[in-house]
């Protein structure tokens, strides 16, 4: 039984299916469903970005450039703080940690309710420890938060191929 479970187990194959749902739950939403697609593209980004990956496969993908991310595609974070402002976000990387923390510190705010992705700005914001004020802040509306999920772990799976 461990045999059939090893790939639900692996970070990899835990992402593939994270991401398989959520493109059903956009279908679904297109129709008069009642499933609610920004939820899920949270959900989804736990999957694919929060959890741990293979450290060979991610160590590639962490070293992209932002600007060359952007460059090959992949949406812009819309980007404040002193973390922006002192250079310390400039690759994959430091956004994913950055992403990681808001996340689990629940520093994730929604600008609207809307079921609609490209209604919805999503905020993560980067506390330091024992401080009242963010040194990150980085918005991204859900639709791209989508796109954002799809690139990373698109990449992550070319370089574990």
């Amino acid at each position: 039984m461990l045999d059939k479970l090893q790939g639900r187990n692996g970070s990899r194959e835990f992402a593939l299916r994270s991401m398989k749902n959520l493109k059903f739950v956009l279908a679904a939403g297109q129709g008069d469903k009642d499933v609610h697609p920004v939820v899920q593209t949270i959900s989804a980004l736990l999957g694919i970005v929060v959890f741990p990956w293979e450290k060979c496969a991610f160590k590639t993908v962490k070293k992209k450039r932002l600007a060359a991310a952007n460059a090959e595609g992949w949406p812009k974070w819309q980007m404040s703080g002193s973390r922006v402002h002192s250079n310390k976000v400039k690759n994959v990387g430091n956004l994913i940690k950055l992403v990681r923390d808001s996340v689990a510190h629940g520093k994730v705010t929604f600008n609207s309710d809307s079921k609609v992705p490209s209604e919805v700005t999503v905020v993560f914001e980067n506390y330091p420890r024992g401080s009242d004020k963010w040194d990150w802040r980085g918005a991204i509306r859900a639709d791209e938060l989508v796109l954002f999920c799809e690139k990373f772990s698109g990449s992550v799976k070319d370089n574990m191929d």
